[in-house]
């Protein structure tokens, strides 16, 4: 599973993609995508960014 996220990150520009469209990417559904997403972050694989003004999206 963390090897589909990081792979599907790796492709993406920039290294980044908006959680629901990795999500989509990955076909995880959302919460399981975001505790993935806590374990990579938590032994600093990725970094997770608000992105901008909206507090809705967040950037693994």
């Amino acid at each position: 599973m963390t090897t589909d996220v990081l792979s599907k990150l790796s492709e993406a520009p920039g290294w980044s993609m908006r959680m629901a469209d990795l999500a989509a990417a990955c076909v995880f559904d959302r919460s399981r995508l975001s505790h993935a997403i806590d374990r990579l972050a938590r032994d600093a694989w990725v970094c997770r960014e608000a992105a901008g003004t909206d507090g809705r999206v967040s950037w693994p």
